[in-house]
């Protein structure tokens, strides 16, 4: 075989050119070993007979002018190493006690820049085991650095510290003619690769509440170790990799607890995360999926089953079902990430007919036909991850006998649940008439059985609500049959309005109506709205017979109950199991886009989260993702905040928050956001915790936090298409900061100020009051200067009231002349209006308050009025005004202010005068205005008109207050 050591010339120019401290990385031999020369200057490389007398151990430091050890990692084959046998052969250069690696292997080089440190290994292929002795570490110096880097990355040598690409002088060659190194990365593209987290920048939001933080963890072009499970799934270039694909939807957490990763005890968490992609689309995956029941798990919490052989496995091309392994630590509040692996969830393949046969897929053609022309699974949906018995909480043993991960494949030549096996990898598919957005698990009401609302896209009759209700079969081998889902043990069900309503706007908001389930091939007068869909739906932890729905093609959110448990079990399943025939019911409505905000639309994911809200993505409309209020009784105040929104389609992407090789030429997406699950509390809680434990973590959590996907379907490009990962995506973590501290520390506004501006008249008309106050008005904020002033009119001694406020304060509100206020405004009031507006349609408000108004001062009165009109018990708000104040601010119904008013102003809208002559501050707030209230924002508004860094005013409101 041609070898360096033919041709001596060659590695006396090789050795010469080469500067200090370099790492060979060579190939092509189908062996794998470790070489090193100490020096070679001179006839001392001649022969190969200078030897490095020890073992070479990190870190190793020369002295200044020596030159360092040469070092070659040569790797090979990945798949096809020659063996043992006469494959043997000395090795006089190897590194002592380095074996020569002779089976399948690669080698690994990490870099520590900070502390300029190389390691390089050798593992196996398929344990990613390192073999013994084969780990060694060196430092290179810091004159270096820039070249090594540069060395190392692109193998090549260049002359000077430019960014010219060229070969030493002395000697002839042809160097790269592209240009620079910025040119060769550009020219590079799908190649060059970034590690998962590289771009922690969320790529298409244009605006984000103050107190809320996203970042990115994973983004769809980045990779992370492939999981050894998966090795023999994979496409054959990723190459030990595993690159993020897309479009991310639905997804669920497990909890691995403490694992040994890579010799180390991880506290770790497996997130199952779908890709919506079509098989037909041309970015599609193909991978490999077992036809043998016993090779081939899910690690480490699988049963370890070997790998299938080359006649056990078939390929299918379509959407795959991820997985990624994620570390996590939690200090202060504050929980860590970092993404240590991902692989293939989908281990194997079982079908349903829909009726009594689940048969294991043993080729794509059997997958084809069993699915009606499909080459892989198609459009993975909405979905979610549910423990053993998750509904526990209200009766031991209830939900599923195992762990698994559930939702909908949404094809619509083929629609179906999926169930997939957590600990397996086998993943199940129920065949259902309509393409299926999600199915989320209720209670029953009874351990023997489970209840599903499963979305489905609209049939012939209008977009129904179904529910699926399945016998257990507890003792049973089968999988789908133990967990209550084997379609000859179960029912679907569809909704009708016991009233006979037929469509959601002969409904009216926020009033239940009695509804009931029946099994859908006997139910007539079905309630179906013409609507194009319903998408995810939630259920209620604090009462899990419960629901809430995204009415998508209606824009609004509805809230289901369904009483099977109660339910008179007179019917039966085509296996024989005792199934109800018809169940009670109730639904309703909550009038989102009608009440709450006029620009709500397009609902999709939704998660119900038990300290009292329903998080909302909008799929369209607005794109944002929403809070709304909605507490365990499916009732809401109509606080909806905005916590971030994506940017409009035609905005061009941050080219620097995500891998730049997925952007198209524009540059734009189509964005939203989807799947959204809640974390924080993982650190808290582990595999054995129960659905109880897990409950009360969550509700526990200092901060609210989430993970939510944001599909990018436009960016489809570069590395998405070389390595056909569908449509680039983000895995986004959402933190959200506690709301701010709520007080109901007091203001007052003048009420009936009839005798103290009697007094003001009587005392003018024998002195000028030109420079003294004007008359006292009902709704003014009361000052500390108008007692003064009622001091002088009313002839008393300096001080009399200014020195016990407590006093007149307790007088005045005695004869009602001042009425409590609180140190906050109005801000958007469009929920509150709409209730008031119900009320006095039909009850005379004449004596009550009008609509509230945008800046006006928040009166403790407008509490007791908001509970009349939204028929609330009276002390409902007015016994717990810190609680109705949080809630308030938290959805923006409420601003903060300052216990001050503006006095002289001139300086400071001067100030906004020159920063609005040359910037638009049509969204900005107007002049300050003498007499009226500070708000806590006026300051933020102020620092940027004077140019000054957002928080001098506002972190420290005392300072500049004084």
């Amino acid at each position: 075989f041609e070898s360096w050591y033919q041709m001596d010339c060659e590695q006396k120019r090789l050795l010469e050119i080469l500067p200090d401290n370099v790492v060979i990385i060579s190939g092509d031999r189908h062996k794998g070993a470790f070489y090193q020369l100490d020096a070679w200057n001179g006839a001392e490389y001649l022969g190969w007979n200078s030897w490095f007398d020890g073992y070479l151990t990190p870190p190793l430091t020369l002295s200044e002018g020596q030159n360092a050890p040469l070092f070659e990692v040569t790797a090979s084959g990945l798949n096809s190493a020659l063996g043992g046998g006469d494959n043997e052969e000395p090795g006089p250069h190897r590194v002592p006690g380095s074996p020569l690696v002779l089976v399948d292997h690669y080698g690994l080089l990490e870099i520590d820049w900070t502390t300029r440190t190389v390691t390089a290994s050798l593992a196996d292929s398929y344990t990613n085991e390192v073999f013994d002795g084969m780990t060694i570490s060196y430092e290179f110096p810091e004159s270096r650095r820039k070249n090594q880097r540069r060395n190392l990355r692109f193998g090549f040598h260049t002359t000077d510290d430019n960014d010219d690409i060229g070969c030493a002088a002395s000697y002839s060659c042809t160097p790269w003619s592209g240009g620079t190194v910025t040119d060769l990365v550009s020219s590079l593209t799908g190649s060059v690769w970034f590690k998962a987290g590289t771009f922690p920048a969320d790529p298409l939001l244009r605006e984000t509440d103050a107190n809320i933080s996203v970042t990115a963890m994973l983004s769809g072009g980045e990779y992370t170790p492939l999981a050894q499970d998966s090795y023999w799934q994979v496409p054959t270039n990723w190459v030990g990799l595993a690159w993020v694909s897309g479009p991310m939807d639905g997804q669920g957490t497990k909890l691995l607890g403490v694992v040994n990763y890579d010799g180390d005890q991880q506290n770790m968490i497996r997130i199952f995360q779908n890709n919506e992609i079509s098989e037909g689309a041309d970015t599609a995956m193909t991978y490999m999926v077992s036809n043998v029941e016993s090779k081939g798990s899910l690690y480490p919490i699988g049963t370890g089953n070997p790998f299938p052989n080359a006649d056990e496995m078939f390929s299918v091309h379509g959407a795959p079902l991820r997985y990624y392994d994620i570390s996590i630590e939690s200090s202060g509040g504050q929980t860590s990430y970092e993404v240590l692996r991902s692989g293939i969830a989908i281990k194997r393949i079982y079908v349903s007919d829909g009726v009594d046969t689940v048969t294991l897929m043993s080729s794509r053609e059997a997958f084809t036909e069993a699915t009606g022309g499909l080459e892989g699974p198609s459009r993975f949906c909405g979905a979610n991850f549910h423990i053993p018995h998750q509904f526990s909480t209200e009766e031991e043993g209830a939900g599923f006998e195992d762990e698994m991960y559930i939702g909908g494949h949404e094809e619509s030549a083929w629609p179906a649940i999926f169930v997939l096996d957590t600990i397996l990898g086998n993943i199940y598919f129920l065949p259902m008439p309509y393409a299926v957005e999600t199915a989320a698990p209720i209670y029953s009401g009874s351990s023997d059985y489970i209840a599903m609302a499963v979305n489905v896209y609209p049939g012939v009759d209008g977009q129904n609500i179904h529910l699926w209700v399945g016998k257990k079969v507890p003792d049973s081998d089968d999988f789908l049959e133990r967990n209550g889902l084997h379609p000859a043990h179960g029912q679907r069900y569809v909704l009708t309005i016991d009233s006979g309503e037929q469509d959601w706007e002969e409904l009216d908001a926020e009033v239940n109506y009695a509804a009931t389930f029946f099994p859908v091939d006997s139910a007539t007068n079905i309630f179906g709205t013409s609507q194009n869909k319903n998408e995810w739906a939630s259920v209620n932890k604090l009462s899990p017979t419960m629901w809430a729905q995204a009415l998508t093609g209606d824009d609004d959110i509805a809230i289901f109950s369904a009483d099977v448990g109660g339910s008179d079990l007179d019917c039966e399943s085509i296996g024989g199991s005792p199934l109800p025939c018809s169940i009670s019911a109730t639904a309703k409505h909550l009038g989102v886009k009608t009440l709450i905000d006029e620009d709500f639309g397009d609902p999709d994911s939704i998660y119900w989260s038990p300290r009292g809200f329903l998080m909302i993505a909008e799929d369209g409309s607005q794109g944002r993702l929403l809070r709304l209020d909605l507490d365990e009784e499916g009732k809401t105040t109509g606080s909806m905040r905005t916590l971030t929104r994506v940017a409009d389609a035609g905005l061009v992407t941050d080219l620097n928050s995500v891998p730049p090789m997925t952007i198209p030429d524009s540059g734009a997406s189509q964005a939203e956001f989807t799947g959204i699950i809640p974390h924080g509390f993982y650190h808290s809680v582990g595999p054995a915790s129960t659905a109880a434990e897990i409950l009360a973590a969550e509700m526990e959590v200092e901060r609210e936090q989430y993970l939510v996907n944001l599909q990018l379907h436009a960016h489809v490009e570069g590395i998405i298409d070389e390595y056909k990962l569908g449509e680039s995506s983000q895995l986004l973590r959402i933190d959200v900061d506690p709301d701010s501290e709520a007080t109901s520390e007091k203001m007052y506004v003048w009420d009936q100020v009839g005798f103290y501006n009697g007094r003001r008249a009587s005392y003018c008309a024998e002195n000028d009051c030109s420079d003294m106050r004007g008359e006292f008005v009902k709704g003014e904020v009361v000052l500390h200067s108008d007692f003064a002033a009622l001091e002088v009119w009313r002839g008393l001694e300096e001080g009399t009231y200014l020195n016990d406020l407590d006093a007149i304060i307790a007088e005045s509100l005695s004869f009602n002349n001042i009425e409590e206020a609180l140190l906050y405004v109005w801000d958007q009031v469009g929920f509150y209006n709409g209730r008031r507006a119900s009320y006095c349609a039909e009850n005379d408000c004449s004596a009550l308050r009008g609509d509230y108004v945008p800046g006006e001062i928040v009166l403790v009165s407008d509490f007791a009025a908001l509970e009349i009109f939204r028929g609330l018990e009276e002390g409902t708000y007015l016994n717990d005004l810190d609680a109705i104040i949080a809630e308030s601010l938290s959805f923006n119904n409420m601003e903060p202010i300052i216990a001050y008013v503006w006095d002289q102003v001139g300086f400071y809208n001067g100030r906004r005068a020159s920063y609005c002559a040359e910037n638009d501050c049509s969204e900005m707030r107007g002049e300050f205005v003498e007499g009226e209230v500070v708000l806590v924002s006026d300051f933020a508004a102020l620092e940027i008109w004077r140019g000054l860094d957002s928080g001098t005013y506002t972190n420290d409101l005392d300072a500049i207050i004084a």
